[in-house]
Parts: C-alpha cells; structure tokens; sequence
C-alpha cells in the first residue's frame, strides 16, 4: 500500500526540492534527533545505559531526549492526520529508538561519519546562510543559529548526523530496483477500482465440538502430528532473608556460607531460612515466588537477572520490601520431548482449536454463496488508496481474483470467506500513468529502507534495561 503511516514522513523526503539544509536540520529538529551526542559525558563513567545496540550507548539523559522528541513527532502526525492512533504509544517509541540507534551503529561500523571540515565547506552553499551576493554570511548563519536555539557544537553534530545517513541511504538505495511486477501493475490494478466483500468467521466463536476428543484420538495425535517439546529451562533456588531486626547478622552468615563454598539451598536448610527451588522458563513462572502487583518490579528484575546466569556464577542480590533475595541457577535442563501424559493437556487444547478452525472453514465454504452476499461487508479497494477500512488479508487478496470470485483465506485467528464482485475501469492519462509509476518506484525504495534498519536491529546485540525506562517514564508523568 502506497503512502502507508510509518513511511509517510520518508516518502515527503523524498520528494522534498528544498536545500539540503532546511530537508536536514528543520525537519531533524522537528520531528528527532535521533543519532544523540557524540561526546562522553564522565557520568557515562559510571552510569549503565538504558539502550545498547551493539557499541552504541544510549545514557538516561540522552533517552529522556529523545522520547520527548519522539512524543512531539507522533503528536504532529496525528494532527495532521499523517498516524492513525497506536494501540500502544510507548512500545512505538521504544521501537522507533532503537531503530535509531541501530542505524547510529552501522554508520560507525561503516565509518560514515564525516569530518568538521566537510561541514564547514557545505554550509557555504547554503542558501539561507548567504548574502545578496551569494556569498557565504557568518552574520545570518549565527542569527539562524540562535533563533533555533543551537550552538555551534550541536549544529556541526546534527549536520554531520544527516550527512552520514545521506551517504548510508544513497548507497542502499542505489542498489534497488523495482520489480517488474510492479509497472505491469501500472496498466492494470492501478487503473482499477474493485469493490470487496468478505466476512470473517472467528474460530474462537465455535465452541461447541461435537464429540470432544478420547484419550485413543489424542494419542494417535501425539503419535503422528503433535510432539511437544519442553522447552530448555533454569533449575534456580531462591533464599530470603525477611525484614526483622538480626537480619543484617543473618546475611553476614549467609555471605560466610557462600564463602566456605556452600550452596544457597544447603545454607537455607543449615541456618533454618526460607528457600524455594523454582524451574524457570519465562517470567510467568516466578508468580509462585511474586505474585503480588507491588513485587512486578522486582519479579522482572529477577528474571533478567537470571536469564543472565549460568551454573556456578555468584549468586545475585535483590532487594525489596519483603526482604533481601539471594538467587543462583543451579543447573539448566536441556529441551526434551513431552511424554504423552505430560502432553496430554496441551494435546486437547491443540485438538480443540483445529478442530473449531475445520468448523469455521466449513462454514466459510458454506456460506459461499450468491445469494448470501448482501449479508458481507463491503468496501473498494485501489492500488493507491489505503485500506484502513478494509482487513489487510482481504486488500491482498483483491488484486489477485477475478471478478465473481469466491476465495477462502486464513490467518492465525480467523478463517475469511472473500467475493470479488466487480472491477470498474479507471481511466488514466499518460501522464498520471507515468506520475503513478514513479510513486511506486519511490513507495518501494522507502519500503526497502525500513526493511533495511529492521534488519539492522535483528543484526546487532540489543540490551534494554526496562526496569530503568519504567522508572524514567514515571518521573515523566509526575514532571
């Protein structure tokens, strides 16, 4: 779909004939800065980083930054009607920052950056930095500079920033080329209007299956389809020590213990302390150890903690309001396959569900029928319009039916039951035939850009600390 949301600022770009200039800094300023500074502040000394994205790091005052700027980018898209409303703002944001500082990676494993003396060469071309004469004039480039509230140092930043990404993006796109199938898209679904119908049957909705399974038919399910793995797991004891007046003389003990190269589990039973051994594969399991609300802190630190750990590492530290955690994996055990009676649960619940998608796609074909048609929804579809108003699985398949057409369709939830009912002829000039190509070909190289810095967060390391966003994003919201 041409001009979709989370291109359509790329897309302005471009089509922009500005200079460089105002393409680079206005709109970077406007919408984000999202390279952050090159120099080391000495807190960076000490201070962990929020966002690590290979060798880029990413300090909480940086952070602090760049959300807002990204909070005032989404909130100028959605006035100007450029982003529909998000399901989930924050995660968006997150997402979009480490987009950013993944690129901000590759530039310096490619060694894009470009030097000051570059810089100050450009800026003389600059239109907006020059006199009546065309020459260049340090008395409107300092008066530009203040009226943006800049320094010197971070203009030169911002500069260099967009300089290097310019050098990164010409270099992939130059690289691609629109597939065939799209111009021969120009002659034909772009020249068209079609007019959709489809009805979604939810298999979830199917609850009454006739004949719930038997242990024999489960069986012979276990047998030829379905074999379930446990997946690799962390064997972890936990030991607490409550809050009460000797528990500082408690935890001088326990540290004595683990000295003489005791395990958590035997100093619990040694010094009468509460432990608990826990098999941990995701977050969920620590609810038998933290379940209450004020603990989910606490609990998601633990397990980062332990996703961390190995088999004879020191045991870790946490502290809360029920009192101080001691943690140490004792052994990982591997992955394995579910014997049937361990299966058998997760065997009916499988069972159920293709069995209610089988129900629903009966149903589906079933319905397919013409005189059932007025009782789907309906909506037109073009290659150029967006299809907001239309399920994207039912937009795809549109281009590929002829008209009178009835298709099945499916995805993870949902069987869909789709009729093509008629193809309206659209003329084009031309010239718009010419206008909608070039579209395609700039849609597709923007398509190719982000596909680009999606892979690149999929490439580098990535390490979020999201027990210090939390807090970062609380002390916005009291601010």
């Amino acid at each position: 779909m041409l001009m979709k949301n989370e291109y359509e600022y790329t897309f302005i770009m471009f089509k922009a004939k500005n200079s460089p200039f105002v393409i680079g800094l206005f709109v970077l300023l406007a919408i984000a800065l999202s390279m952050g500074s090159p120099f080391i502040r000495v807190s960076d000394l000490w201070e962990s980083a929020v966002i690590t994205v290979g060798k880029t790091k990413i300090y909480e005052e940086e952070f602090r930054k760049l959300f807002s700027q990204k909070v005032r980018a989404i909130g100028v898209l959605k006035a100007s009607g450029s982003l529909n409303s998000l399901h989930n703002e924050t995660q968006y944001i997150l997402e979009e920052i480490v987009k950013d500082v993944a690129l901000r990676e590759e530039i310096r494993t490619l060694d894009l950056h470009v030097s000051d003396q570059y810089i100050k060469r450009l800026i003389t071309r600059y239109p907006e930095f020059q006199d009546g004469n065309n020459q260049f004039s340090e008395r409107k480039f300092r008066e530009t500079l203040k009226n943006l509230s800049l320094g010197l140092k971070e203009f030169f930043r911002i500069e260099k920033e967009r300089i290097s990404k310019q050098r990164l993006q010409r270099a992939l796109l130059s690289q691609v080329h629109t597939p065939p199938i799209l111009k021969s898209y120009v002659g034909k679904a772009v020249t068209q209007r079609r007019k959709i119908r489809w009805k979604e049957y939810q298999a979830s909705s199917f609850e009454e299956i006739p004949g719930h399974p038997t242990v024999e038919e489960l069986r012979e399910f276990y047998q030829k389809k379905e074999k379930i793995k446990a997946p690799s797991c962390k064997r972890v004891v936990f030991l607490r020590i409550p809050p009460h007046p000797k528990s500082d003389q408690d935890m001088v003990k326990v540290e004595e213990e683990l000295s003489a190269g005791e395990s958590l589990e035997m100093i619990g039973k040694k010094l009468d302390l509460q432990y608990k051994l826990l098999t941990v594969r995701r977050l969920k399991d620590l609810d038998a150890l933290m379940s209450d609300k004020k603990t989910q802190n606490l609990k998601e630190l633990a397990y980062q903690k332990i996703v961390r750990m190995e088999p004879g590492n020191d045991p870790e530290i946490l502290q809360g309001a029920q009192g101080t955690y001691l943690i140490q994996v004792q052994r990982i055990e591997p992955e394995r396959l579910l014997s049937f009676e361990e299966a058998k649960p997760l065997l009916k619940t499988r069972w159920l569900k293709i069995a209610r998608r089988k129900l629903a796609k009966v149903q589906a074909l079933k319905d397919q029928n013409k005189s059932k048609i007025n009782f789907m929804k309906s909506g037109y579809i073009t290659w150029l319009s967006d299809h907001k108003n239309v399920p994207e699985i039912v937009w795809n398949a549109g281009f590929k039916m002829a008209p009178r057409e009835f298709r099945t369709l499916e995805d993870r939830d949902s069987i869909w039951s789709v009729y093509l009912e008629e193809i309206e002829e659209m003329y084009k000039t031309s010239e718009q035939l010419q206008e909608i190509e070039l579209l395609l070909q700039e849609e597709w190289k923007t398509k190719a850009w982000y596909s680009y810095i999606q892979g690149l967060v999929k490439q580098f390391q990535v390490e979020i600390d999201f027990d210090r966003i939390r807090k970062i994003l609380r002390s916005r919201k009291k601010e």
